[in-house]
């Protein structure tokens, strides 16, 4: 993985502040220096009537930060639950576009 530049991650929340069984596994086991490298995270859940900020993309962010890594754009938390929230993911994904079309200028 030493090869990428950009990493994305996508995890459902699960609990408060949890990550699913096998997405716990995979952060832990990923080691990878990431000082010239820039990371994106898109959480999954039910956020709808929910006014605090909670979920897997602070379990995320602080192990990449760990690993020196750099945010590239903020994360997203998309309600998925009882709609998926189409319009927030292609905001994110826009944020993203402008980010990667500003680099390689």
């Amino acid at each position: 993985m030493d090869q990428y530049e950009l990493f994305l991650f996508f995890s459902p929340t699960y609990g408060n502040e949890e990550l699913q069984q096998d997405m716990e596994k995979f952060i832990i086991d990923f080691k990878l220096d990431m000082s010239r490298k820039y990371y994106a995270i898109c959480e999954l859940g039910n956020y709808y009537g929910y006014e605090a900020d909670f979920g897997a993309m602070k379990i995320i962010r602080h192990h990449l930060e760990k690993l020196r890594g750099k945010e590239l754009v903020g994360p997203l938390s998309m309600d998925s639950l009882p709609k998926k929230d189409w319009k927030a993911l292609a905001s994110w994904c826009g944020k993203l576009n402008d980010r990667l079309r500003d680099a390689h200028e």
